[in-house]
């Protein structure tokens, strides 16, 4: 049965006669005419009645009719659909983050952009740990996900970078360093550091074991953790001093103070990690908004962190 000859019954039907239906449509009536008697022989039955008076459905036409304006209506809408997933305007797409990825305005800024320009697209968003979050993009549970540094190498896993931001140092309020500006790595001999732990974070763990050789610091001890969230709550507690994102200035918990650090920069750098191969429309118009967007230089340090 052909969709067109649907659409000329139901054209029929609401016009109330051939001559203005088959002016909606464009055609000649002779040939609404014959594929409307096309359909009827095809169903079997007679769908109008034909007169000196005009054209009036009969029962049957009556409850085609009904029927086919909802079959047409459910093809209109799956061909809709179709187009929108192809284009990447719908569709659910499965996001990963760390908790502190967020809290700078990259991301959030990046997602909402997302939410503008494809306003039928579903976000799934979820919070975890780094190692975590590679592992369930290699796995195809997510799509992609907001990381620190390089980790997703270990998981064969293409990155792209996002942004850049520098790092500051999380002390206690009652720190002899708290009210000192600009606190160098040899500043800190004797001291307790607490950073993210190697697998969280491989590059930054590898910058700051090369900075603490050319500073020739000696540090009590360093004590990895395995997110920020977990830096700060034992930076609180008086575990000791943490080497935290500047993006940290914007939800700094109470009774800690963030300072920078002069000296080499150490930075973090966040990656957005995607399986390698194909991807889906709506991955692709995330990917072309992060390289348009991308800060590899970083943004300036807001005024608690600066040097």
């Amino acid at each position: 049965m052909e969709l067109k000859r649907i659409r000329a019954c139901i054209a029929v039907g609401d016009a109330g006669g051939f001559r203005r239906a088959a002016a909606e449509l464009g055609l000649a009536q002779p040939a609404l005419s014959r594929q409307i008697r096309g359909l009827e022989e095809e169903i079997g039955a007679r769908l109008f009645d034909r007169g000196s008076s005009g054209v009036r459905l009969t029962d049957a036409g009556r409850r085609f009719l009904d029927r086919a304006r909802h079959l047409v209506g459910e093809y209109d809408a799956i061909c809709r659909e179709a187009r929108a997933l192809d284009r990447g305007d719908s569709g659910v797409l499965r996001i990963g983050v760390t908790p502190d990825a967020t809290w700078g305005d990259v991301v959030p800024g990046l997602l909402g952009a997302l939410a503008r320009e494809m306003p039928d697209l579903d976000v799934d968003l979820r919070e975890g740990a780094v190692v975590e979050l590679a592992q369930s993009v290699a796995s195809g549970a997510l799509d992609g996900a907001f990381l620190w540094s390089d980790v997703g190498q270990a998981y064969d896993l293409a990155s792209f970078p996002v942004a850049e931001c520098g790092l500051c140092l999380a002390l206690p309020e009652g720190s002899p360093l708290a009210d000192r500006e600009g606190i160098g790595l040899a500043d800190l001999a004797g001291e307790t550091l607490i950073a993210l732990h190697q697998a969280a974070a491989p590059a930054l763990h590898g910058a700051l074991t090369a900075g603490i050789s050319e500073s020739r610091l000696r540090p009590k001890r360093v004590h990895p953790a395995q997110n920020e969230a977990e830096i700060l709550a034992m930076v609180r507690m008086g575990r000791g001093m943490g080497l935290v994102s500047a993006w940290n200035d914007q939800r700094c918990p109470n009774g800690i103070v963030l300072r920078g650090i002069a000296g080499p920069a150490l930075q973090m750098r966040l990656q957005f990690a995607v399986q390698e191969g194909e991807t889906s429309a709506p991955l692709r118009r995330l990917i072309e908004m992060i390289s348009r967007n991308a800060r590899i230089q970083g943004s300036a340090p807001s005024k608690i962190c600066q040097t």
